[in-house]
């Protein structure tokens, strides 16, 4: 008896043991439905009674670090799937979306431990343009030009039209003042057929913002020669003409500029976007100005503010160019206090406002606008701070407006 008890004993462990397997992994799947279907909460609470369970499976882990990257909470997700990856190295999937995660997190030198080796250990799933780009992305992050464009290069090899890598040419040519690579590679972007026209003039206006004049003055005609181009390809761009209009103002070319507006606001008209052709009007306005063309210039902010009525530059910048001739102040006032509504914490709109309370008579009113743009770069402009030190001059307060007359002076 006692034999066939023992026996009895043993099966029965055995049977208690699959069924406690078949309810783990139950729940594991259970769990993983509730990630993929979106109850994200649900699915952590059952993830950790089986992490609890078994602090060494690597695929709970996982998941719980997928719950924690649609919470939001990317340092926790790291850190899980790191731990998953050293639980079980063989796992690609670990290892691919931990190096993902560590680019996005901007640990470049973290990610590409892992990324080449998958690249080497896997070619068949791992050897393609994006993983390329991925390394070469790190590798200009780490301040390694030439090994970036290998890898950019290697993935343009695979597919000559991929963005990413079409990029990654371009900056890292342009890095290693390799030029004519250089525009070659712009030249590709500028033909790519499956960019957007707003990514392309985005990544040449980032360009133009890092060249100095000794640059543009070898370079400078391949540069407007390739705007040109994007004009000619995408005609009904309002970014491209964008461009443009900037390459006009870097050559001071006034009628261009006028003519590069004006497209932009019949373009931003006819899809009724009226916010950009307030923006393009309010360009021509200010060079109007600037021009000393005053009725020219308030003719078209009224236009502009015909477009959009809450656009605030061109409420601000009309505004302050009525008080500079103390012309229809009462209305510039207006134009004022709902430029800074819109955008309260602009220090040059507060300025604005300000200097019309001032003309107005109303210093008292007009200070606490001033001392709301000190603390939002008002510090930075020689017109605000001089602004201010009248003022306060108004109000005798002498000591204070010599400080910051002082502060005026010393931007000179």
């Amino acid at each position: 008896m006692r034999k066939i008890a023992a026996i009895l004993s043993v099966l029965l462990s055995c049977f208690t043991l699959l069924a406690q397997n078949a309810s783990y992994d139950d729940r594991f799947i259970d769990a993983v439905v509730k990630y993929s279907s979106g109850d994200i909460d649900k699915a952590i609470s059952e993830l950790n009674i089986l992490h609890a369970a078994d602090s060494t499976d690597a695929a709970v882990i996982y998941y719980l670090a997928k719950c924690e990257l649609e919470k939001k909470r990317t340092g926790s997700a790291i850190s899980l799937l790191e731990e998953a990856a050293t639980l079980d190295p063989s796992n690609v999937w670990y290892r691919s979306d931990l190096a993902g995660l560590l680019l996005l997190d901007g640990r470049y030198d973290d990610a590409v431990v892992y990324i080449e080796p998958l690249i080497e250990e896997n070619p068949s799933k791992f050897n393609n343009p994006y993983m390329l780009s991925m390394v070469g992305n790190a590798r200009m992050q780490q301040r390694l030009p030439a090994q970036a464009r290998q890898f950019f290069e290697r993935a343009l090899t695979m597919d000559d039209s991929y963005i990413p890598a079409q990029f990654g040419v371009a900056q890292s040519s342009f890095v290693q003042r390799n030029y004519p690579v250089f525009f070659n590679s712009l030249n590709r972007i500028v033909g790519n057929p499956y960019l957007e026209p707003g990514a392309k003039c985005e990544f040449i206006g980032d360009i133009l913002e890092s060249i100095d004049a000794p640059f543009y003055w070898v370079w400078g005609g391949k540069i407007n020669s390739l705007v040109d181009s994007l004009v000619t390809l995408h005609p009904d761009s309002y970014e491209t003409h964008e461009l443009k209009m900037q390459m006009c103002y870097i050559e001071q070319d006034t009628l261009g500029i006028i003519a590069q507006c004006e497209k932009m606001a019949e373009i931003a008209l006819a899809s009724n976007d009226r916010t950009k052709a307030a923006r393009a009007i309010t360009n021509i306005a200010d060079l109007e100005y600037r021009q000393d063309n005053e009725k020219g210039a308030f003719k078209m902010y009224e236009y502009a503010l015909k477009c959009d009525p809450d656009y605030a530059m061109a409420l601000n910048n009309y505004a302050y160019y009525l008080s500079l001739k103390e012309k229809k102040l009462r209305k510039a006032l207006k134009m004022s206090i709902k430029a800074v509504t819109l955008e309260p914490d602009n220090a040059n709109y507060l300025d604005t406002h300000g200097w019309i309370l001032h003309q107005l008579g109303k210093d008292e009113e007009a200070k606490p606008f001033f001392k709301h743009a000190m603390i939002y770069g008002g510090r930075d402009s020689k017109v605000v701070l001089e602004h201010y030190a009248e003022v306060l001059a108004a109000l005798g307060d002498e000591e204070t407006s010599a400080y910051y007359r002082r502060l005026a002076a010393m931007k000179e």
